[in-house]
């Protein structure tokens, strides 16, 4: 399901199917994947947020919190309902966090890192893990990004 998020931003989670050819082999994948388009003049990163992508095979969560409020969007069962509230804790190995949806449901949950990255981005580095998720909607996968200028 395509969903935009932000002016000229578009999220797209669903199945991948894809084939690496090597000099003496070739490696075959198929797995859950998300894609995004952001098209226009990109403004700066801004604030500090923190971004949580993460799927199953019967749904999705994307999700960021910072200093403007939560939003975001779950895919579950096909349907699609909008994020009215995120909050998770600060970056750690393991992390609680609550989502409410548009139409009430509510889910608490657990992050659970696999392994850490960091990237640069504007001069500075943005901090990101992948996850396993533990909440009341099922077992997810995926990342959450935490970015703070100021760190």
């Amino acid at each position: 399901v395509p969903v935009v998020t932000k002016t000229g931003r578009m999220e797209v989670f669903g199945t991948v199917s894809a084939t690496i050819d090597l000099p003496d082999s070739q490696v075959m994948f198929d797995g859950l994947g998300k894609w995004h388009e952001q098209i226009g003049p990109r403004p700066r990163f801004g604030g500090a947020f923190t971004y949580m992508s993460v799927q199953m095979p019967s749904g999705a969560i994307l999700a960021r919190a910072g200093r403007g409020g939560s939003w975001g969007f779950a895919v579950i069962n096909g349907g699609l309902v909008a994020v009215k509230r995120f909050w998770i804790e600060p970056p750690n190995e393991i992390r609680r966090f609550e989502l409410e949806l548009e139409d009430g449901r509510k889910t608490f949950g657990t992050t659970h890192v696999r392994w850490s990255e960091s990237m640069p981005v504007e001069g500075l580095r943005r901090a990101g893990s992948f996850v396993d998720v533990e909440c009341d909607l099922g077992h997810f996968m995926g990342q959450v990004n935490d970015w703070n200028p100021l760190d």
